[in-house]
């Protein structure tokens, strides 16, 4: 992880002031700019990470790196079109590339949700912990409609295990059922259950 790069004129890799590096095959690609003191490369189609010095910090070994949000967080892809997390920040990958997808940081609850292959959604934390495993819930949402997440400490949750039977209910951060599972229709019921709970937690903020 802390092989030199030979210095050739090849590619420029430039910060907002000035030139840094003039970096040499086996890299194709370069981006020409830092990110968190760090650029993308690619090498044989796959891409990986460099600091300003020329370091190699993360081998060419993701089939595609994003840019980080705010917090450091990139989401990272395998050959298999999986995604997983890579911290621009602590420079290591945190979250290993197995979800189909996963959704933007919350800092607010310091986790990630995120879906499996199988197509059920859980909550992830920046360390790798599961804090609700993608097993039960087909919907995870602040509210129908909402976004995929929590808001005021819950989220609105679908079950789809039975074809045409869902379930829906409601879940805190740790994936305490608030609202039991219930079979899904018009009911006004669990809809005023909800959103009376919403209004109530509203008000803490």
């Amino acid at each position: 992880m802390n092989n030199k790069i030979e210095v050739v004129q090849t590619y420029i890799l430039r910060n907002e002031k000035e030139v840094i590096k003039v970096l040499t095959p086996p890299y194709d690609y370069v981006e020409n700019k830092f990110l968190f003191g760090l650029a993308i490369v690619r090498s044989n189609n796959l891409y990986g990470l460099i600091d300003e010095n020329g370091n190699e910090v993360c081998s060419s070994m993701y089939s595609y790196i994003c840019h980080p949000d705010k917090w450091g967080y990139a989401t990272v892809y395998d050959s298999n079109k999986r995604c997983g997390i890579y911290s621009f920040k602590t420079r290591k990958q945190i979250i290993e590339p197995k979800y189909k997808i996963i959704w933007g940081y919350q800092e607010e609850y310091n986790h990630f949700i995120v879906q499996a292959p199988n197509g059920k959604m859980g909550v992830i934390r920046p360390d790798g912990c599961e804090i609700i495993k993608p097993q039960i819930y087909n919907l995870i949402m602040s509210k129908p409609d909402g976004i995929y997440g929590f808001e005021y400490g819950i989220a609105f949750v679908e079950n789809e295990d039975i074809p045409l039977h869902p379930t829906r209910g409601c879940i805190d951060c740790d994936g305490n059922e608030i609202i039991k599972l219930q079979p899904a229709g018009p009911s006004a019921k669990f809809w005023n259950e909800f959103y009376e709970l919403r209004n109530k937690l509203s008000k803490r903020v």
